[in-house]
């Protein structure tokens, strides 16, 4: 999956990376995809709900055991 920009958030605890995925995505520009790259699995639902309550695309999931990647398109 090809994007533009990059969020690392291991190592930090939910709700903190979808705080930062907000602060990411308020600076791009519509059409461009973010990665979150995040290690807590109670980061899931945090993700799919701003997405959905933001109104950005969700346009991939990449979830595994000990890390899971999100790309967001910014809408």
């Amino acid at each position: 999956m090809d994007y533009q920009y990059e969020l690392d958030a291991r190592g930090l605890k939910a709700p903190i990376p979808v705080l930062r995925l907000k602060r990411a995505m308020a600076q791009m520009k519509p059409g461009e995809v973010l990665c979150l790259i995040v290690d807590d699995a109670h980061c899931r639902p945090d993700v799919q709900a701003f997405a959905h309550h933001a109104r950005q695309k969700l346009v991939a999931q990449d979830i595994n055991a000990g890390e899971s990647r999100y790309y967001l398109e910014k809408s």
